[in-house]
């Protein structure tokens, strides 16, 4: 199980997001963090039986930085990339009524390498199957990770998969691989 998180003094849209990023991945549960600090929060994960926690952090009062974290015998180890982010678009900003849950993860094959290794690096940690043609396959919905003109990417929930993006979506503004230190403090 994955665990969803905030940052501490998360604002009203990044908690709109994480919901929304709750429903829309399998196998995972929402947390409102409150005062937790990462071991706290590395506890909590233990009795709720979760191996893997995203937080949702802020950066100027938007959601900003998505840290990766993997429940450890030592607490929570960070795992790349840290994802920063340059835009956020909610499912109620597409008008999109219900709820849809990723079946799988897609990258085109042609996408550049990063983007290959940042879907690859997603699938692993929301463990959902990476697929190559989503239009041939059963899949209701899929999140797609997409090249973007001004930035590094954009991540979307689709549903049919390659004809209509639902939300939420997330444009990805730099990535993190290597030497990453979050700059929460426990």
């Amino acid at each position: 199980m994955i665990l969803f998180t905030t940052g501490r003094r998360p604002t009203a849209r990044i908690r709109s997001l994480v919901n929304e990023l709750s429903y829309s991945i399998p196998k995972c549960v929402r947390l409102n963090r409150g005062k937790l600090n990462l071991e706290a929060l590395a506890e909590r994960c233990f009795e709720l039986g979760c191996d893997k926690a995203l937080i949702m952090q802020r950066w100027m009062g938007a959601p900003g930085k998505i840290q990766l974290l993997e429940f450890t015998n030592s607490g929570l180890a960070k795992m790349p990339p840290l994802i920063y982010l340059a835009e956020v678009k909610l499912r109620r900003e597409y008008g999109t009524r219900g709820r849809f849950q990723a079946e799988a993860i897609t990258v085109r094959s042609e996408a550049n390498s990063e983007l290959i290794r940042l879907t690859k690096s997603l699938s692993n940690f929301f463990e959902l199957p990476l697929i190559t043609a989503p239009s041939a396959s059963s899949c209701q919905a899929i999140l797609r990770v997409l090249p973007n003109s001004r930035w590094k990417a954009k991540v979307v929930l689709e549903s049919p998969p390659s004809i209509r993006e639902v939300g939420p979506s997330f444009v990805i503004k730099n990535l993190e691989w290597e030497n990453f230190e979050g700059d929460e403090k426990s």
